[in-house]
């Protein structure tokens, strides 16, 4: 039979283990989740050369004009019933305008 302490002992630190393991998944699951979404725009507009929709490009221009920043144009569509990818999509257009500083780039 075993004994209690070498069985609570190996308990232990396989649980600790499992802890850190646990910790490290969540935590390059965050990174991932923080980097995904612009990964993912920069590849659909800048690697697959998507058209950007020209409607939404104006709308932004307007934005832009008035100096507003990304966290309040994403604020301003979110309560206006868009949803957040789509809002998340516009801010990644939206910042690609102000880098470029609103020039047309052919």
């Amino acid at each position: 039979m075993i004994d209690p302490a070498t069985f609570f002992k190996g308990f232990g630190i396989a649980f600790v283990i499992l802890l850190l393991f646990a910790g490290f998944g969540y935590w390059t699951f965050v990174i991932f989740r923080k980097i995904a979404s612009p990964l993912r725009f920069w590849l659909k507009y800048q690697v697959f050369k998507k058209k950007y929709n020209e409607s939404e490009v104006a709308r932004l221009w307007d934005y832009y004009q008035a100096g507003l920043t990304t966290d309040q144009v994403k604020k301003f569509l979110l309560t206006h019933g868009f949803a957040l990818k789509k809002a998340d999509e516009l801010c990644y257009i939206y910042n690609q305008i102000k880098l470029k500083g609103g020039t047309k780039n052919e």
